[in-house]
């Protein structure tokens, strides 16, 4: 059986007033952030609606946000789709989130976690110096490897940080050895883009932030959760409840594993990954992995009514208004078959079973099973070959229904 999987996004998916739609059009989102904002001593949505970005990045206040934030999208999935993921696999903070969506830590805790989280890693930024991370593409791994080497065994150390893409690498660092690897990056013909950070996260210089932040865990409770969480750190899921304390720790100064991951979803049947949370960072990254799974974001920056409109239309998951779409697609694909006998045998015997099936639905609110689904996906495929519509055609319509609904077949 085909599976769903939740991506998380962590530090560097900010943005200027991000997830204020949600917060405008939703009560159950609001009750989200006054619960975290009385966790947090500050105002959660007054901080992220005044736009001041400056404010937002110190690391205390912006890692709780994030997660604020993406939990709130993870909430009105359940609210509005009943999504029940059998992965949840978050990017760096995004892990902390995870652990809250499947109900492993509290989200009280989760959000004082994050912020502890990001709390100790300023303390060490502060001592240490202004840090800076880069990702790097165009550009062989074992290259990048390479090059961190010399300087590390020069004294200006930097490490790889992120493996997220077969062709993104994100390197961490001081900002003053950061400066000439940049340069060094573009003299081997490799492109460096600098994120949105001032900490050098996931290297041993967080190794004080670490240790502090392990300590810090030991006050939590962590229970079993609604669902399988990835850790960055192993790329795989938890094996016992003990180990998330020791893993999460141990992920601040560890290379997030992130290709790995996604090869691990794609090896387990995932065929569906949604990414929830500010920005689609994510998605590009991971949809270039694999050809075996469809990623898809319910987040768009360039457009503040893309997530409302989303949660409105209530497409998503829906097999009911799946298979509505099936039977607009079967009358909409232009008929070249002129065989009468052939056409009430291949076209409409089969859409009546469909349109039958339908009608049934409505009138007893019952929601269609899996079963239903792939019956009426068969019968699709049927009338469009009769129509004698190309296999191509057939395939591109088939795909376009799951990427408008995410339920595959």
């Amino acid at each position: 059986m085909k599976k769903t999987a939740i991506i998380l996004p962590g530090q560097s998916s900010q943005y200027s007033k991000m997830g204020k739609t949600l917060y405008e059009n939703f009560e159950t989102v609001r009750k989200i952030y006054d619960e975290a904002s009385e966790c947090l001593g500050f105002d959660v949505f007054k901080l992220i609606d005044s736009g001041n970005m400056t404010e937002l990045m110190k690391a205390p206040k912006l890692q709780p946000v994030i997660l604020v934030t993406t939990y709130s999208y993870y909430v009105m999935c359940k609210e509005i789709f009943d999504i029940e993921p059998d992965y949840i696999v978050g990017h760096s903070l995004g892990e902390i989130t995870a652990l809250a969506c499947a109900g492993i830590v509290d989200f009280k805790d989760a959000v004082e976690i994050a912020q502890m989280r990001g709390m100790f890693m300023q303390e060490v930024s502060n001592e240490i110096g202004e840090g800076l991370m880069v990702a790097v593409s165009e550009m062989d791994l074992a290259e990048i490897v390479k090059l961190c080497k010399q300087y590390q065994e020069n004294q200006t150390p930097v490490y790889l940080a992120n493996l997220n893409s077969n062709d993104q690498y994100v390197v961490s660092g001081l900002k003053k050895d950061m400066m000439p690897f940049i340069e060094d990056i573009k003299k081997a013909g490799g492109k460096a883009i600098t994120l949105r950070v001032n900490i050098p996260f996931h290297c041993p210089y967080m190794k004080l932030a670490a240790e502090k932040f392990a300590e810090g865990l030991k006050k939590y409770t962590f229970k079993k959760g609604t669902c399988k969480i990835i850790s960055n750190v192993t790329a795989k899921p938890y094996e016992e409840d003990e180990d998330i304390p020791l893993l999460l720790s141990k992920q601040i100064v560890s290379p997030v594993r992130w290709i790995e991951s996604m090869n691990y979803l794609a090896d387990n049947d995932v065929d569906v990954i949604l990414e929830m949370g500010p920005g689609r960072i994510l998605n590009k990254m991971t949809q270039s992995l694999s050809d075996k799974y469809l990623v898809s974001s319910l987040d768009n920056p360039k457009d503040d009514q893309f997530s409302l409109n989303i949660f409105n239309s209530k497409k998503l998951f829906n097999r009911n208004y799946l298979i509505e779409r099936m039977m607009g697609v079967a009358v909409s694909e232009k008929n070249n078959n002129f065989d009468e006998k052939a056409y009430e045998e291949g076209v409409v015997k089969p859409y009546n079973k469909i349109r039958s099936l339908s009608d049934e639905l409505e009138a007893t609110g019952r929601n269609a099973t899996v079963e239903d689904v792939a019956n009426c996906a068969d019968l699709l495929r049927g009338i469009l070959a009769c129509k004698q519509i190309s296999e191509e055609i057939i395939a591109e319509r088939m795909a376009q229904l799951i990427r408008e609904t995410l339920i595959t077949f």
